[in-house]
């Protein structure tokens, strides 16, 4: 057998293992994953679906009312009344981790947390 027609035989072998077994290749980027202090910039945040509000939120009336009782003693980067429930929600978790955490508890939700949306950037 030439070389030619050792390659168009395993060309045909491998289409007809793609056929049978379902499994396509895919080609795959890992380009931008090396880094694991990624840190999105707030222009990221304000595109990427990842960081927007995408779900009815299901909240009980006790809670947003606590929430918005809350919303003038949290502190926001802007003093808009039209800070959204999401931001609220975010800050209050925020506060939560800087004020709550040790430095330990700190460090080990800011790797999972890092490591699970890491998943998301596509």
């Amino acid at each position: 057998m030439t070389s030619n027609q050792e390659q168009d035989q395993k060309k045909k072998t491998k289409e007809l293992m793609e056929i049978n077994s379902g499994i396509k290749r895919k080609e795959v980027k890992s380009e931008g994953f090396s880094s694991f202090d990624y840190a999105p910039t707030e222009d990221e945040k304000e595109t990427d679906p990842f960081y927007q509000a995408s779900k009815t939120a299901k909240l009980s009336e006790s809670v947003i009312l606590k929430i918005r009782t809350l919303k003038p003693y949290i502190k926001m980067k802007e003093n808009d009344d039209s800070n959204t429930m999401n931001e609220l929600v975010d800050a209050i978790t925020n506060a939560y981790i800087e004020m709550r955490l040790d430095d330990s508890e700190r460090e080990r939700f800011k790797g999972a947390y890092d490591y699970m949306s890491a998943y998301h950037q596509d």
